[in-house]
């Protein structure tokens, strides 16, 4: 039975009164006091049950809605009570009062026969309250019988990572949590902190996610749950989601770009974005992968115009150029000298065409290089003496009018 249709029922009694939801909840609330003072039990209260019009007074273990007692109860003993107190606030203390009051008590009477011995255990009150069989007694064997065929009400929290699916790739421990207790209605739940406050798309390298706090519901950020906030008395398994604030691991200034301080120690692959805040990124602020310990591969992107003196010092990885289209795209690249410092430790470097100018030792460091264009077909910008390229150190192997040696981005 839903709340919906407990309010149709109600509405059907004639009580000069449109019943809603707000103006008897509190006195199906009391119905349910009376209930728990007659048979010695803690059952919740309707106004924490009943959330929607589609709630029913239940609660869902393992998927699996369970009354909290039979609708019949709720027929015999909530509804009459409620329109009773209806009648009292009105002063009609006619007959149709009396008679939802002596509802009220015959329900009572038929609900103590019948369900006092099959209360859930989660909804009992503790055994120091009221009158219970002392553990010797025959009573008190049958009673612990009867128990064991009960329905165990129990419930258990469930954390969630609550990222896109093209986020799910993060850098460092998984930042996940869990939580393997069993609760019961009568539980407090603590909540958990999670084991990592920020995630990093491991492909673009450029988004981070920043954890905020748990949501009960996904769609709804502003109420969240902190580590150690509680969640009193469950009456079906708990959910969080974990919110987060996206933010960008790079900054920018006038078209310069380097790397935000929180992120360089967890940042492996970095993706350079084009554009951030709306300035196209032109050039690398220097000593780029500074204090990035992590950082092994860096990929460029399509506006990039210069490399200057000591953008990379000391990085070892890969550093990848974009693949362009030269039909409709014409990009010139400027690599000064010493833009790649000696201390650095590349596996090779593919070297497109859109590289028009390279200075005397713009890379400092020895590799293979790999050159999209003929050697007799080099640009002019490209530091060489005589027939010996100079922007390369002098034994460096470079392997001409090669085809890109990685996946263009």
């Amino acid at each position: 039975m839903t709340l919906q249709d407990i309010l149709n029922i109600l509405n059907r009694y004639n009580l000069n009164t449109r019943v809603t939801w707000d103006l008897i909840k509190y006195d199906a609330d009391r119905a349910i006091d009376k209930i728990n003072d007659y048979l010695g039990a803690c059952y919740p209260k309707m106004s924490t049950i009943l959330q929607s019009p589609e709630h029913s007074y239940s609660v869902t273990v393992k998927n699996k809605r369970i009354p909290i007692f039979p609708d019949r109860y709720i027929l015999s003993i909530v509804i009459p009570f409620i329109a009773s107190e209806i009648l009292a606030r009105d002063e009609e203390f006619t007959t149709v009062y009396n008679k939802y009051v002596m509802d009220v008590e015959n329900g009572l009477f038929s609900m103590f026969q019948s369900e006092f011995n099959r209360i859930p255990l989660a909804f009992r009150q503790p055994v120091d309250d009221g009158v219970f069989f002392e553990e010797s007694t025959p009573q008190a064997k049958i009673a612990l019988t009867r128990e064991e065929n009960l329905p165990v009400i129990e419930f258990r929290v469930h954390y969630h990572l609550n990222l896109e699916p093209q986020d799910a790739l993060y850098y460092g421990p998984v930042p996940f949590t869990e939580d393997t207790k069993v609760y019961d209605f009568n539980s407090t739940i603590v909540v958990n902190d999670i084991t990592n406050n920020v995630v990093i798309n491991h492909h673009l390298g450029y988004y981070a996610y920043k954890f905020e706090g748990w949501s009960q519901n996904p769609r709804i950020v502003t109420k969240l749950l902190k580590a150690g906030d509680t969640i009193e008395h469950p009456y079906e398994d708990v959910h969080l989601y974990a919110i987060w604030n996206k933010d960008i691991t790079v900054k920018s200034v006038d078209g310069i770009v380097s790397i935000k301080d929180e992120y360089k120690p967890l940042l492996t692959t970095l993706h350079i974005p084009s554009i951030i805040n709306h300035v196209s990124t032109t050039t690398l602020a220097s000593e780029f992968n500074k204090d990035c310990p992590k950082l092994t591969e860096v990929i460029l992107p399509k506006t990039l115009e210069t490399l200057s003196t000591n953008t990379f010092v000391g990085f070892a990885g890969i550093i990848t150029f974009p693949k362009y289209n030269y039909i409709t795209e014409s990009p010139t690249i400027t690599i000064k000298s010493h833009a790649i410092d000696s201390s650095c430790i590349l596996e090779y470097v593919y070297i497109p065409y859109s590289v028009q100018t390279m200075e005397v030792s713009a890379f400092d460091c020895d590799t293979t290089f790999y050159c999209e264009v003929l050697k007799q077909n080099r640009p002019s910008g490209w530091a060489v003496s005589g027939d010996k390229d100079t922007w390369c150190p002098s034994d460096s192997k470079i392997i001409w009018e090669a085809s890109h040696v990685k996946e263009s981005y």
